[in-house]
């Protein structure tokens, strides 16, 4: 295999903010960077995943001061199935993410490492004066294409809004359990 600099490619690798939010499509479909070098790869893949999974037995174990400390170890969880966070939102029980998958990883493996290495890091460092974390089983995800992904953001960044108030239950709340 042959390595390019980013200098020397022709495409602007993509470089997240430091929210680690990411809201333009230009930016989701721009190539991946590795250390510095940009791998020429035969084949060209855009997996985006927005998954959801819930505290055990739906407690309220999130509040939103938590909410960055949590951002960070999803980031860092990502970093071995070399999959990258996109948004990040969350409510005192759940928390949704939107992930650029490699495909070399499968949504599981992702989902297992975000869900245990969070939950691991947390009960370490508590962010605060907070209860240990527990995830509950199972989790919710579906693929989305890259026309929705301004629309998924902006629900994914806006849960504390969306859940301050009476909703119906959504989708995902009825397919996961309560355990």
């Amino acid at each position: 295999r042959r390595l390019k600099s980013a200098a020397d490619s022709r495409s602007k690798p993509s470089t997240p903010p430091a929210n680690g939010i990411e809201t333009g499509r230009s930016q989701l479909l721009a190539p991946r960077r590795d250390d510095g070098l940009m791998r020429e790869t035969r084949s060209d893949t855009l997996i985006l995943i927005h998954a959801v999974w819930a505290t055990k037995h739906r407690e309220p174990l999130l509040p939103a001061n938590t909410d960055e400390a949590l951002r960070g170890l999803i980031v860092t969880a990502l970093l071995p199935v070399e999959s990258d966070l996109r948004a990040f939102g969350a409510f005192n029980d759940h928390v949704h993410v939107l992930v650029r998958l490699s495909a070399k990883f499968s949504v599981s493996e992702a989902l297992k490492a975000m869900k245990g290495a969070s939950a691991h890091a947390w009960n370490q460092s508590p962010p605060g004066d907070v209860p240990r974390l527990y995830w509950q089983d199972g989790y919710w995800a579906r693929s989305v294409t890259p026309d929705a992904v301004g629309a998924v953001i902006r629900y994914i960044l806006q849960q504390r809004i969306h859940h301050a108030g009476p909703h119906a239950p959504e989708t995902w709340e009825r397919a996961l359990p309560l355990s």
